[in-house]
């Protein structure tokens, strides 16, 4: 995710609030750009299942979006639905 938040040119302190790979990121954060959980489910309504509209409640974007290490797909915990993580 950092190589694609560069490219848009999201500087480090939009998501760590409190500088430069100081204070985690957390949901509240990306949501500040991406809008709401809600928007995120309905633009990937087409990938089934929708990695968005889980049975996981509340679970934080950085399970797993990463933007200093590779990205994973948390699902794969327990599912082998392939998500490909960006």
């Amino acid at each position: 995710m950092g190589g694609k938040h560069k490219k848009a040119g999201i500087v480090c302190g939009e998501c760590h609030e409190e500088g430069l790979l100081k204070g985690k990121v957390t949901t509240a954060n990306c949501i500040k750009c991406h809008i709401s959980y809600s928007k995120l489910i309905e633009q990937t309504k087409k990938i089934i299942p929708n990695p968005h509209d889980s049975h996981v409640v509340n679970l934080e974007c950085v399970a797993c979006h990463h933007s200093h290490k590779p990205s994973e797909d948390y699902c794969g915990e327990c599912h082998n639905f392939g998500f490909k993580v960006p």
